[in-house]
């Protein structure tokens, strides 16, 4: 029984009708009149209603229509600060390991008497790994060897563990100087995977080669492009700002607009209750008067009738 329900939802067909009426598969091809698409041939884009589509679901070039689109074109807004986050996180992490360990990740220079500061969370497992490949805001954790064992740390100007001079600690210091290239990292580059040398060659940290040595990692410098991490955090932060200030205005704006709207169509559709009982007096009035009339009539054509019989 269950196998025979396995091959029929196997066999199941959904039909996809475009803004046309034509049946379409998933990659937007037209199909024959008639046509079935495979379950299996589905994908989530086909369910996208935010991106934009000349006369279907935009405003404008800037603007699409409609609460799902509206809120999925927000959720790509969101998306994009916390990308931003993520690099940033990413470069913190990816600098600290590097003056800790000594090494940019290359096998050649890595420190086996070292251990990582920063290393990434397991989401699937739940543990901390002994890595810091594919770090991300979300992702980032502070080593439990450290935790447990604070004399780890690399405090000399050699990748000594234990007390020292103070040369790394320093260098670590000194990242609130360093400049990072982080708009180098694009929204196409997978932080998830991305080891540490790679994320250091592309914000301009050259790690090519043999030529990144023990102590060269007290002296990181990326060049003069980029910004210090602490000026892109206030800058990520001014943005978000910005943007909450800019919907706030714009959502008052709407609602004023639609205000008015809904004020004028009512104005020509809608009832008002004192125009209605102003009418109704006036009606009441001129029916009192009209009864007058007839009253007054009928007793003059009483007087005129019975004053003649007599």
């Amino acid at each position: 029984m269950q196998q025979r329900l396995a091959d029929e939802l196997t066999q199941c067909r959904i039909l996809i009708t475009n803004k046309d009426g034509e049946l379409e598969d998933s990659s937007g091809t037209v199909v024959a009149n008639g046509g079935t698409i495979d379950l299996a041939s589905m994908k989530a884009k086909v369910f996208q209603t935010y991106e934009y589509e000349s006369g279907v679901n935009n405003v404008d070039d800037n603007n699409v229509k409609g609460d799902i689109a509206g809120n999925q074109a927000v959720q790509v807004t969101i998306k994009g600060y916390m990308d931003q986050l993520d690099r940033l996180a990413a470069g913190l992490a990816y600098s600290v390991n590097a003056i800790q360990v000594g090494s940019t990740g290359t096998a050649n220079t890595n420190l086996a008497n070292s251990n990582l500061i920063f290393v990434t969370y397991d989401e699937n497992n739940k543990i901390k790994t002994s890595s810091d490949t594919g770090i991300t805001a979300k992702t980032i954790r502070v080593s439990d060897d450290l935790i447990n064992d604070p004399t780890k740390l690399n405090c000399s100007t050699t990748s000594t563990s234990g007390e020292g001079d103070g040369a790394r600690a320093n260098a670590i210091a000194n990242l609130n100087i360093l400049k990072m290239n982080l708009s180098n990292i694009t929204s196409t580059d997978d932080l998830t995977t991305m080891k540490r040398v790679d994320f250091l060659n592309e914000i301009g940290i050259d790690t090519t080669g043999t030529g990144f040595t023990d102590t060269d990692c007290l002296s990181l410098d990326a060049g003069t492009e980029g910004s210090t991490a602490d000026s892109y955090y206030k800058s990520l932060i001014n943005n978000v700002a910005v943007a909450t200030q800019e919907a706030t205005r714009q959502t008052t704006n709407q609602e004023t607009i639609l205000a008015n709207l809904d004020e004028q169509r009512t104005s020509v559709s809608g009832v008002s209750l004192d125009e209605e009982t102003t009418n109704l007096i006036q009606y009441q009035h001129a029916y009192e008067a009209n009864a007058k009339v007839i009253s007054t009539i009928d007793e003059l054509l009483d007087v005129v009738i019975n004053g003649l019989m007599k």
